[in-house]
Order: C-alpha cells, then sequence, then structure tokens
C-alpha cells in the first residue's frame, strides 16, 4: 500500500514539474532590412513544442507599430507529426520614408485549465522605409493613361450598343413577347448598378425574364434551378438547354467570384447575355413568335 501511495505522489510530482518547466521554443521571421512606402511585407513569430505536451493557449497580440500600418493580423495552430506550433503573422506596410519599428512584446501562453499566463518576451526590431522610385511613379503614371484609353472605350461601345439597340427597338413587330426581349436587350446594355455585384443580378434577372416568357415558364419559378429544371421536364432540345445551363453557370460564377471582375470580363458577360436575347428576338418565341 506504501508502494502505491509513494509511486501515486512520485507520478503527479513528476507531471507538475514536468508542466512547470515545459516551455515552447521561439522563432521568428525577421522583416526585410528595408522596404518601400505602401510596399508590403510579413513578420511573422512561431511558438514550437513537443505535442506530447498537449496544446497551450497563446493570447493573441499586437505590438507597437512605428511608421507602420497593420495591413492584417492572422494566428494559426497545427500539429503536424511530433511537433505542434502557434503562428502570429503580421502584414505590414510602411507610411512614411525613414526607420520604421516594430516593438518588442509579451507573448502570453498557458496550458488551457491553467489560470496564469506564462510570459515569453519577444525584442523589437527596425525596419528602414524608403520612398518610391521614379520608374515606380512612370509604370504608374502609364498604367492610368491605359485605364483611361480603356474606360474611354468602354464607354464608346456602350454608347454605340445602346445605338444600336434603339434602332433595333424601333423596327421589332408590335408582339408582347418581342418588347419584353426588346426592354431586356436595352436594360442589359444601359443598366449600371452602384457596384459590380448590383449589375450582375440585375443582368441576371433579365435575362430570366427572357428565358421564362420564351418558354413560358410561370413567373414563381424565380431561380436559375428552378427554371433549369422545368425546361428539363420541356424536353428541349439538347443545344437549348446547354446553351441555357452554361449562361446561367457563367453568371453564377461571376456573382461568387470572390474578386471584381475586370473590365474585359464584365464586358464579355454583358455580350453572352446580349447575344442570347438578341437571339429570341431575331428568332422569336417557339409558339406566337
Amino acid at each position: 500500500m506504501r508502494r502505491v501511495v509513494f509511486l501515486g505522489f512520485w507520478v503527479l510530482t513528476f507531471t507538475m514539474t514536468f508542466r512547470a518547466e515545459a516551455a515552447p521554443a521561439l522563432r521568428t521571421s525577421s522583416p526585410p532590412s528595408h522596404a518601400r512606402v505602401n510596399a508590403p511585407f510579413s513578420y511573422e513569430i512561431r511558438l514550437e513544442w513537443p505535442a506530447a505536451e498537449g496544446n497551450y493557449e497563446v493570447l493573441p497580440v499586437i505590438p507597437t507599430f512605428e511608421n507602420l500600418n497593420v495591413i492584417r493580423q492572422i494566428q494559426s495552430q497545427e500539429t503536424v507529426g511530433s511537433l505542434s506550433s502557434v503562428t502570429l503573422r503580421y502584414e505590414l506596410a510602411g507610411v512614411k520614408k525613414g526607420p520604421a519599428r516594430i516593438g518588442s512584446m509579451d507573448l502570453r501562453y498557458r496550458f488551457p485549465d491553467e489560470n496564469e499566463w506564462r510570459i515569453l518576451p519577444v525584442p523589437g526590431t527596425t525596419v528602414e522605409i524608403r520612398g518610391t522610385p521614379l520608374w515606380q511613379w512612370i509604370l504608374v503614371a502609364g498604367s492610368f493613361g491605359a485605364m483611361f484609353a480603356v474606360l474611354a472605350r468602354f464607354a464608346r461601345k456602350k454608347w454605340l450598343n445602346r445605338q444600336e439597340a434603339r434602332k433595333e427597338s424601333r423596327l421589332l413587330p408590335p408582339n408582347p413577347h418581342q418588347r419584353i426581349y426588346a426592354k431586356a436587350e436595352e436594360s442589359i446594355v444601359t443598366y449600371k448598378g452602384e457596384n459590380q455585384p448590383a449589375t450582375i443580378s440585375f443582368w441576371t434577372n433579365e435575362l430570366k425574364k427572357v428565358v421564362r416568357t420564351y418558354y413560358d415558364i410561370p413567373q414563381a419559378s424565380s431561380t436559375e434551378a428552378e427554371i433549369l429544371e422545368l425546361l428539363a421536364s420541356k424536353n428541349l432540345p439538347a443545344g437549348e438547354f446547354t446553351e441555357i445551363s452554361s449562361i446561367f453557370s457563367r453568371v453564377e460564377t461571376a456573382k461568387y467570384a470572390g474578386r471584381t471582375l475586370t473590365l474585359v470580363e464584365m464586358e464579355t458577360l454583358q455580350k453572352t447575355l446580349l447575344q442570347y436575347v438578341r437571339g429570341k428576338i431575331i428568332i422569336g418565341n417557339p409558339s406566337n413568335g
């Protein structure tokens, strides 16, 4: 009995001593010695420890930054093999020419069942921020010039498309379906939303109006999936169904691209929708033209 008690006491003492002495190793990825104004660079702090020690809680901390903007702060934790780690990554950019400083900090960590935080000091560092070179200013000026040329070209094509749409709309027969197609065409050509998602959403609604009208689909079917489901039941020629499904897919991809589409991409999407709508104006509705 005494041996069991002694052994239990020894294990408890060993565990408490092990946890008291356990501490993660500090690894830092130093920032560059110099950087340009507004040019992003990263500073990384990494804590590593044997996975057998268990998990640590690491308190997020933002050091003092002088002459630096914090673009983003990311904290991640992972275990690879027998090594666990927590990474603190700061994406920074210099504000103006001159020295910039990343201040020292105290990283606080602990085991989840502990109340007191342990402290691991991280030294500060300095980065020299340099001005933008002349060639970059020339490049920026050239980019603005090119952008203006693209916008001017886009505006001219938009004006020509509007004129063409008006001209074609005057030639349409007095057919209710044809008026819907013509109105959708004109709306896609002329509409400009407050932002890109609003424009794409508006174009999509006009496209769905045309499809519902052309194939006599109830207005209650408002989503692309509902429209495609009804079209599938109509036994359309494979080419027609594939065309509509492909256009809906392109619109869906544009909606959820997770980024701003370029002018060329928006122009291509607009042309695709106009090509389909104008095809209905020329061909007419299969039932009554």
